[in-house]
């Protein structure tokens, strides 16, 4: 017999023997399954669970147009708006092509009337550490056609501003178009 029922079985012979003789009764005992109670030993199993997550890099520079038109003899001014998004520290590279606006077929070295100087004026950017973006970047013409560079600590997410270009006196230009190319490279470092 399983050991349950022979624990039942026990009993109620135990039950029967205690009865009076004179007195001839016929008990019944029920007896009741009592709930086994969780023990302490049952608590504080442990279990885990490991989360691994990935956060795709994301790094970009834009420029919010990529063919900016002026009338040099009309206005002295271009801005044209930036936005800087990184999600991890970064290197940010800015170069001009010419160093000055050039004429397209007339240019020639020396001839003053083939090309017109500018400088930049680099928007007011933070990072997300709250240190500025690129203060060196403000600079002459020149200076972006020899390279300027700038290394961030921290990362920058959706900074955006307007990029300035001033010229002088473009009264003595030789007629026809003129073009610079600013080229602005963002990486991720370590």
């Amino acid at each position: 017999m399983p050991a349950k029922q022979s624990a039942v079985f026990a009993l109620m012979i135990a039950a029967l023997a205690c009865a009076p003789v004179r007195a001839q009764t016929n008990e019944q005992i029920e007896l009741q399954v009592v709930p086994q109670p969780y023990l302490e030993r049952d608590f504080g199993r442990e279990a885990a669970i490991t989360i691994r997550a990935v956060r795709p890099l994301e790094c970009s520079v834009v420029f919010n147009e990529a063919l900016a038109r002026v009338d040099l003899v009309a206005t002295s001014a271009r801005e044209v708006g930036v936005q800087l998004n990184c999600n991890t520290p970064f290197r940010l590279r800015a170069t001009a092509e010419n160093g000055a606006l050039r004429h397209i077929g007339q240019y020639r070295s020396g001839d003053a009337r083939s090309f017109l100087p500018y400088s930049v004026v680099w928007p007011s950017m933070v990072s997300n550490g709250g240190f500025r973006i690129a203060q060196n970047f403000s600079a002459d013409g020149r200076q972006w056609a020899q390279g300027l560079e700038f290394l961030s600590g921290t990362s920058v997410i959706n900074q955006t501003g307007a990029m300035r270009i001033t010229w002088g006196n473009a009264q003595d230009l030789l007629a026809g178009e003129y073009r610079e190319v600013f080229v602005l490279e963002m990486e991720p470092v370590d």
